[in-house]
Order: C-alpha cells, then sequence, then structure tokens
C-alpha cells in the first residue's frame, strides 16, 4: 500500500486493462470524426493507451537496455501526447483557424529537437545525465531536460487555461464538456513531472496514477453523459441558449428544472432564481398563460411584456411532454417573439385596406357621377319643357314636368342619402363585414325604417375575407336594399350568412312583389342595379345568382372563396 491508501500497480495486466479504456473512448467517437476537434482527440487517447501499455512493457521487461529504450519511447509520446492535447484544446475552443501557421512552427520545433535528443540520449546524455535501475528505472534531468520537460508541462498547463476559459464561456453541455476536460487536463498536467522526474520523493507513491484515473474518468463522463463531440446536442443547446425566444420546462409539480436565457429575461428573474420556483408564482402576471399550464397546455395565447425597453408581443406555447425516461406530467413553455411579425402583418392590412379604400372611392365617384349627372340632364329637360308649358299656358304639361322634377330629385336624394349611410361601411380601422353590417341595418332602419333581420353564425368572427373582397360584398348588400326599399313593396328584408368548408353564403331576401329576372325592362343597362352587382361580385371571384318571380318575393345568393 502507498501512503494515500491505494494499492502500487505492478501487474502488467491491470495496466493493460486501463489501456484499454482509451481506446473504448477513441472507438465511441470515430464515427462523429468530422466533428471539430474529434480526430485530435482520438489520437490523444491512442497516445495514453500507447502509454500504459509502454508502462506495462517496462514493467516486464527483462535487460536493462530494453528498460532504458521504453523509458525513452515512453516519454517521447508523453511529450506528444501534451501537443495533441494543447492541440485539442484549440480546436475544441474555436481558434485553430484564428490561430497564424508561425505560432505552430514555433511550438513543433522544439518539440521535434527535444525528441530527436529524447531517442539519441545513450550517445550524447544531454537529456538524462544517468539512468538505473532500482526496483524502477530512475533517471537524473541534466538542465536541458528539465528545460524540455518544463515546456512540455508550460504547454500541458496552456491546454488547461484554454479548456477553462471556454467552459466559463460556454452554456450547456459545453460548458460541462469543457469543464470536465479541463479537469483531465490539471491532471495530467500534475501527472506529467510527477513521472518524468524520477528523482521526485513522489515519483513512486502512485499519485501519478491516480492522477491519472481521475483524468480518464473525467474523459470518460464528458464523451458518454455530457456527448463531447457529439455536434447535434451541442448545436441544439446553442440554439435553445442563444434563441430570442424563451424556452421554460417544468416538472410534473409545476416547478422549473430548466429555463434559458431569454425566458429569464423575459420574467425579469436572475438566473439562480428560476430554477426550482413554483411556476404558479413566476406566471402569476400573466393569467391566460398561467390558466394554460394548469389545464395541461396545448394551447397557444398571447402575452405583452411590457415592462422591458419597449413592449413585445409573444406567442406562448405550452407543450406536454416526455422526458427521455419515460417521465410523464412535464411542461414545455415556448414563448416565440412576434412583435415584427403582427406589425408586418398589420402594414401589410393597413395597404390592402387602403388599396380598397380607393378602388371603392374612384367606382363610387363613377356610379354617383353617372347618377347624378342623369337626375341633372333629367332635371334640366324637364325644367326647360316646364317653362315652355308655362309660357304657352299649359298648366297640365307644366304641373307633370314639375312632377317628374320632384321625383327625380326625390331619388337622387334617396340615392345620395343611401351612399352616405353606408360611406361609413368599413372606414374605421379593424372594422370587418360583419360588424359594418350590423352598424349598416341598424342605421338603415333608423334612416328609411325598414327592418333589415341578420342571421349569421356563431362563428362568424372565424371568417376571413381581404378588405377588397369585404368592400364588394358590402356594397352588393348596400345595392340589394336599397332595390328592396324603392321597388319591392314591403318594409323588411333578411340577410343570412352560412359558412361552408372553402366557400361563406350570402342570401339577401325580401317577401315584396318580385319581378321576373328574364324579363325585367332595361335588364341590360342595368336596371335595379343587377348588372353593377354581377360585375363586383366578379371582380372577387364570387358566384352571383338572383331568384325571383312576380308576387313570391326576391332571393340574391353570393356566395365567395374563403381566404382561409
Amino acid at each position: 500500500m502507498n501512503q494515500f491508501g491505494l494499492p502500487v500497480v505492478s501487474q502488467a495486466w491491470y495496466v493493460l486493462a486501463a489501456a484499454a479504456a482509451p481506446v473504448l473512448l477513441a472507438m465511441r467517437v470515430w464515427p462523429r470524426r468530422s466533428v471539430r476537434g474529434a480526430r485530435v482527440f482520438i489520437a490523444s487517447q491512442l497516445s495514453i493507451s500507447l502509454l500504459f501499455i509502454l508502462q506495462a512493457m517496462l514493467r516486464t521487461a527483462g535487460s536493462f537496455a530494453v528498460r532504458t529504450l521504453l523509458y525513452q519511447v515512453w516519454t517521447l509520446v508523453a511529450i506528444w501526447s501534451v501537443f495533441l492535447g494543447f492541440r485539442l484544446a484549440i480546436e475544441y475552443a474555436g481558434r485553430l483557424e484564428r490561430s497564424p501557421r508561425w505560432l505552430w512552427v514555433a511550438v513543433l520545433v522544439p518539440f521535434v529537437g527535444f525528441s530527436v535528443l529524447i531517442l539519441t540520449n545513450s550517445a550524447h546524455n544531454l537529456v538524462w545525465e544517468q539512468l538505473w535501475y532500482d526496483f524502477r528505472l530512475e533517471g537524473n534531468l541534466t538542465g536541458l531536460g528539465v528545460a524540455g520537460m518544463l515546456y512540455a508541462c508550460a504547454l500541458a498547463a496552456m491546454s488547461t487555461l484554454t479548456f477553462a476559459i471556454t467552459a466559463t464561456r460556454g452554456s450547456g453541455e459545453m460548458r460541462w464538456q469543457a469543464g470536465l476536460l479541463a479537469s483531465a487536463a490539471v491532471c495530467l498536467t500534475a501527472a506529467l513531472p510527477l513521472e518524468v522526474f524520477r528523482a521526485n520523493p513522489a515519483a513512486g507513491s502512485g499519485l501519478s496514477s491516480l492522477l491519472g484515473i481521475i483524468a480518464l474518468t473525467a474523459v470518460t463522463v464528458a464523451v458518454l453523459r455530457f456527448r463531447a463531440f457529439d455536434v447535434a446536442p451541442v448545436a441544439r443547446d446553442m440554439l435553445v441558449e442563444q434563441t430570442t425566444h424563451g424556452m421554460m420546462v417544468l416538472d410534473e409539480m409545476r416547478r422549473v428544472v430548466d429555463a434559458n436565457p431569454a425566458a429569464r429575461r423575459l420574467l425579469g428573474v436572475p438566473s439562480h432564481h428560476v430554477i426550482g420556483r413554483d411556476a404558479l408564482e413566476l406566471l402569476k402576471a400573466w393569467p391566460a398563460l398561467l390558466s394554460s399550464v394548469l389545464a395541461g397546455g396545448g394551447e397557444h395565447v398571447e402575452v405583452t411584456f411590457a415592462d422591458l425597453d419597449a413592449s413585445r408581443i409573444y406567442d406562448a406555447a405550452v407543450t406536454p411532454f416526455l422526458d427521455p425516461s419515460g417521465r410523464k406530467g412535464l411542461q414545455l413553455i415556448v414563448w416565440f417573439d412576434v412583435t415584427e411579425t403582427r406589425a408586418a402583418r398589420a402594414e401589410v392590412e393597413r395597404q390592402r385596406s387602403a388599396l380598397a379604400a380607393s378602388v371603392e372611392r374612384d367606382r363610387v365617384a363613377r356610379e354617383l357621377h353617372d347618377g347624378i349627372a342623369q337626375a341633372l340632364a333629367s332635371i334640366n329637360v324637364r325644367a326647360v319643357s316646364a317653362r315652355r308649358s308655362l309660357e304657352a299656358e299649359r298648366p297640365e304639361e307644366t304641373y307633370a314636368d314639375l312632377s317628374s322634377i320632384i321625383e327625380v330629385t326625390r331619388d337622387a336624394n334617396e340615392e345620395i342619402r343611401d351612399f352616405l349611410v353606408g360611406a361609413r361601411g368599413l372606414g374605421k380601422p379593424g372594422t370587418d363585414l360583419w360588424s359594418a353590417l350590423a352598424d349598416y341595418a341598424e342605421r338603415y332602419r333608423a334612416l328609411h325604417g325598414m327592418q333589415v333581420y341578420l342571421a349569421f353564425p356563431e362563428d362568424v368572427a372565424d371568417i376571413k375575407l381581404d378588405p377588397v373582397t369585404q368592400v364588394q360584398l358590402l356594397r352588393i348588400i348596400q345595392e340589394s336594399l336599397s332595390n328592396v326599399r324603392r321597388h319591392s313593396g314591403t318594409r323588411a328584408a333578411s340577410i343570412s350568412v352560412a359558412r361552408w368548408p372553402d366557400a361563406v353564403r350570402i342570401v339577401i331576401h325580401d317577401d315584396g312583389v318580385g319581378f321576373d329576372p328574364q324579363r325585367v325592362p332595361g335588364a341590360g343597362e342595368g336596371h335595379l342595379g343587377l348588372s353593377i352587382m354581377r360585375e363586383r361580385a366578379e371582380e372577387v371571384g364570387a358566384r352571383f345568382d338572383v331568384t325571383s318571380a312576380p308576387g313570391c318575393g326576391t332571393a340574391i345568393f353570393i356566395e365567395v372563396p374563403q381566404n382561409g
């Protein structure tokens, strides 16, 4: 037993068994050899395995000359293992591409020169002044030998520092990987001088073997538990940690078991105050989100964070899931930042509404111009006729002309009033077709004393139509109601809306006198506005039909494709 209570390892088979562990780790990483640093890691593990094998051979070698040669080779492999460790630390930290070639030349030249001196030491004794065997091979290093060994130790210390810096700057699994590799580098950095400087009193204590076992254990945990050199979990972890979307995991007791930096920033809680906290306490400021958590997830809720630099809108999704061990009741909360998306969508809708309004203004302007121009022309003709009749002292003709002027003026006035009633329509931002129809029906009743009955499905708010379509449908309905008031002989009409899988059907019906659509005088020129209504429907891809008969009322059917 040594001073640490550990058995002094002397059996060659025990050392050979230890040599198998690095080989197994190299085999584990081999399929992922294209990952940054994986090839160097494989080479370093094979070199460590070779060190164990050489150590076993040293214990069983029969002659002093063979022992001396094996010890020289062991030292050579040891210092090159240090170089591989340094190269691994640089690659793992992602600094290889930024390292100039001259730096690697400066690092390699001393290693190459020192390696040559080690192998040819029997000819010049520039590394070891003397080697002797006293239960184990011992040696006295020269000044040059000490300098070479200190150079290797310094490089090993730089590897440790590089791994440590990578661990502090990393996150998640990458931080654990780098931290464990840094621990392994610390142990190897301490074990190297214990083995090389054989005159050291601690050389035969077994401390170097203990440090080697600790280092090998740390590397094994990094590879097997934290999947070092497996790019998928590292990339996934970096994505989760660096995304602007907040992510938080709750256990079956609704306690926080993990939260990425974005989630902690949104909640305004430091990292060490999030883990283990009750989600009911953390989310009490957002009742809708809290209700989704209590319901077991499966819903999307909108959350606004107004206490940050600027108000942001997030779509929060609560999703139940099973962990790899099959544990139930876990929930994943993800906050998706939709601020810019909502703003862009609102801007698109605003522009589309503005375009629809512009198109409608042009159309209405033309229709009013034509209608008013015809009315004024008719009034002018009748007025001239009335003057001539008056001058000719024909009172009956004068009376008829004046009556015609009054009628035309009344019709023009009614048309303008109808236009003014319907002009408000979709003018208000955020107003949809259905609320505009309800408002129009109420104002139409107040103005003309005509009842308009509405029948909407319960999910009418979910019927999505683009702004241009909404404007055209509203104008068709307004024209239909105007025809009912002027021509049907009834003071009531109904508007019903039905939702189909891919279309919406609107029916405007009255129980008035009706007419024969095939025999309406002037139908081709737009009598009763049918041609205008049909034209509006065709512009938005809608189907337009009229069903009527004398004494049976009139029904206008409009079928329009649904946006989604």
